[in-house]
């Protein structure tokens, strides 16, 4: 009967132990999605080059542009996604018409 007592008690502290990581992990990821933020959207690319886009999220510190993150999208997507911390971003994108992987502006004449 003893026996049979404190096994069920292994069992109790095991899945309290178990359960209790999983809070844990909760309470870390909780504090994780407060911290992040999601900016996405969808990308209508009427060219008909048919070449990758190129999605830059950048930020503005200091009179500088800071790239904080790139996505190279094929032409037949449409939606872009970057998760980031809290604060101030831009978005930028343009098709890589050369597929070189660069920007190269054209001053407007």
């Amino acid at each position: 009967m003893a026996r049979d007592y404190t096994k069920v008690m292994v069992l109790f502290c095991a899945v309290l132990l178990l359960t209790g990581c999983t809070f844990f992990k909760l309470k870390e990821e909780i504090q994780l999605m407060q911290t992040n933020v999601a900016i996405g959207g969808e990308i209508k690319n009427r060219s008909t080059m048919q070449k990758p886009l190129i999605i830059i999220l950048y930020s503005e510190g200091e009179g500088e542009k800071q790239i904080k993150n790139i996505q190279v999208l094929e032409p037949t997507d449409q939606y872009y996604f970057f998760i980031v911390t809290l604060g101030d971003y831009y978005v930028a994108a343009f098709e890589d018409a050369n597929a070189n992987f660069s920007l190269r502006l054209i001053a407007a004449r």
